[in-house]
């Protein structure tokens, strides 16, 4: 495999990475939401969502840096940024 195919694939990779890292990312921010408009209740503390509807859960202000899915994001976009930056080789022809 030459150089730039190995490039090109290194930069799918990365970006494929990345998108699944933010969908994560907005799957977990979309969470409470999502519990609540089903008629569950929401753990903050857990964040996970019970089907009992008669349950009340008090709300705590949850940091999004505290969600499992965000250092996987910023370290999936911190690689696509430093991969995307890095200049491809281009093979010369002799």
């Amino acid at each position: 495999m030459s150089d730039k195919m190995l490039s090109i694939a290194l930069r799918c990779a990365s970006a494929s990475a990345l998108a699944t890292a933010g969908w994560w990312l907005l799957a977990d921010l979309s969470a409470p939401d999502s519990c609540l408009d089903t008629g569950g209740a929401f753990d903050y503390a857990r964040w996970l969502c019970s089907s009992d509807g008669r349950k009340h859960l008090a709300y705590i202000d949850v940091p999004i840096t505290a969600l499992p899915s965000f250092p996987v994001f910023c370290a999936c976009l911190l690689a696509f940024a430093i991969i995307m930056l890095t200049p491809m080789k281009t093979s010369q022809n002799r």
